[in-house]
This record gives structure tokens, C-alpha cells and sequence, in this order.
């Protein structure tokens, strides 16, 4: 085998890496329209149902009356409010702490009115329980946003590796459990 022999040999490796490459990303752009797509309709299907808000506050310092305080009385004011649906209910360490070894937090994903998809953490302030009536309207209250959802809070711990699949999975369930709720 020449030189000239091994230096093709590693184009063709090299361009076959590459067109695997594409071809991985390429099914990764696909697999997450199709998510986008079932958050869509999961969205729909669930607009009439539930009691649930995201809401996305910031430190305010001087308001009189606050419609939010954290424990240490820190006020906060609302930034948005969201309809949102719990769809998995799951706890962890957020990525940012995990080097620290940050406390585990109970952090579910969301589904938010316009379809996306998201990991609620408390910071600072949690899930808040709005009115003491049978329809009780739960908040989920955070200064962050939601992280986005992700691959690995679907097939971590699951003997199916199929993303898509996973999520259409979660969200049917979670229409279910919505649907059950409401005919009580």
C-alpha cells in the first residue's frame, strides 16, 4: 500500500464520518419538529383543562405590595403568566449546581399554551397554591425561565432510546390524567 493509497483511504474515512455526521443531524432536526408538533396538539387538547400557570417574576426592591415574596422576603414582581400543564413530574439537580452537588429539587417538565416544552426549577420561589376552592389554581413561580427540555429528561432510565416516542408517551398520559381530572 502506497502513501497515496493510505491518504485516500483516510478521505474516504473522513468523508464518510462526515456524511454520517449529516445524516445524524439531519434525523435530530426531524425528531424535534415532530416534538414541536405533539406539544402543539398536546397544548390544544389541553387548553380546557387543568389550573395550572407558569409564572416568570423579577427582584422588584421598592413595590409597595409585592404580589411575590421568597422566603427571605425578597420581593418580586410578575414578568409573565402562562397556562401550563404538568407533563412529567420528576425531580434533579439542576446542570448548573451538579458540580457543586446543588440540592435535588423537585423539577417538572412543563408544557406552556404555546407548545413548548421545559424543566420548571424553584428559584426562588416554587409551586404557590392561589385559592383553597375544589378548583384550585396552582402556580409554578420562578425568576428563571424553563430549561428546555431535552433528550436526556425523556430516556434517562428507559429501556426506549426513541425520543419522539417517549414524548408522545408523556404527553398522551398527561392528557389523560387532565381528562380524568376534569370529569370528577
Amino acid at each position: 500500500m502506497s502513501l497515496d493509497d493510505a491518504i485516500n483511504a483516510i478521505h474516504r474515512q473522513n468523508e464518510y464520518q462526515e456524511r454520517e455526521a449529516a445524516k445524524k443531524r439531519q434525523q435530530l432536526l426531524e425528531e424535534d419538529e415532530q416534538v414541536r408538533d405533539l406539544c402543539l396538539e398536546a397544548a390544544e387538547r389541553l387548553a380546557d383543562l387543568g389550573n395550572e400557570e407558569f409564572v416568570r417574576v423579577e427582584p422588584k426592591r421598592r413595590m409597595l405590595w409585592p404580589p411575590y415574596r421568597d422566603p427571605e422576603g425578597n420581593r418580586y414582581a410578575v414578568v409573565s403568566r402562562r397556562r401550563c400543564w404538568m407533563i412529567v413530574d420528576i425531580s434533579g439537580i439542576r446542570g448548573s449546581d451538579r458540580e457543586a452537588r446543588g440540592p435535588v429539587l423537585k423539577s417538572p417538565i412543563l408544557l406552556l399554551s404555546d407548545g413548548t416544552m421545559g424543566r420548571f426549577w424553584p428559584e426562588p420561589l416554587g409551586l404557590r397554591r392561589t385559592s383553597w376552592d375544589e378548583d384550585q389554581m396552582f402556580e409554578y413561580v420562578s425568576s428563571v425561565d424553563l430549561d428546555p427540555a431535552g433528550r436526556d429528561n425523556f430516556t434517562l432510565g428507559s429501556h426506549n432510546s426513541n425520543f419522539v416516542m417517549l414524548v408522545k408517551d408523556r404527553l398522551a398520559h398527561a392528557v389523560v390524567a387532565y381528562q380524568r381530572r376534569a370529569r370528577r
